[in-house]
């Protein structure tokens, strides 16, 4: 039998195409054998499989790569291994090798796909961050960006918690 076919039956005339997602490398062959991780082969009777590209990811036998999904990166863009997920506070599209950080101010949120979000005015995060916090009780957000900290309000003036403004204590305090 020519490559890409097989014949597990010693005496046939007729030879048999390898499927999709498999290969007979050599002519003569008695069986195909499954394309390994990481590559695929989309046609029948091939001889050889084909490299998933960086990003993506096969089983083995597959007859297509796949994206690493959202918030999942192929960190060593070796097809054969799984896909990893970004740390907490980075994110990434479909079919990426490196995650992304999400900015100082910005919180990433937990969506279909993750994304970063924008902390409001009174709140504070630094880089890679989950969460936003709220300034505390006796300090305030002075330039109304959530990337820099909250600063502590002068003497005789106080806030309350997630304030952008400090205001002058009551007369007698």
């Amino acid at each position: 039998c020519a490559i890409g076919r097989y014949q597990d039956s010693t005496g046939a005339a007729a030879c048999v195409d390898c499927l999709k997602g498999m290969f007979a490398e050599e002519e003569g062959m008695e069986v195909c054998a499954e394309c390994p991780l990481g590559t695929y082969q989309d046609v029948r009777a091939s001889g050889a499989c084909i490299n998933c590209d960086p990003g993506q990811y096969a089983p083995d036998n597959s007859y297509y790569c796949t994206d690493c999904a959202a918030g999942r990166v192929d960190t060593d863009e070796d097809p054969s291994t799984p896909c990893a997920a970004c740390e907490p506070g980075s994110i990434a599209i479909a079919g990426q090798t490196a995650c992304v950080n999400c900015a100082a101010g910005e919180r990433m949120i937990d969506t279909e796909p993750p994304e970063c979000q924008t902390c409001a005015s009174g709140y504070y995060a630094p880089e890679m961050s989950t969460t936003c916090t709220a300034c505390a009780k006796g300090r305030y957000d002075n330039d109304a960006t959530a990337a820099t900290p909250c600063v502590v309000c002068s003497t005789g003036t106080y806030s309350g918690e997630a304030a952008f403004a400090c205001v002058d204590c009551p007369h007698g305090y």
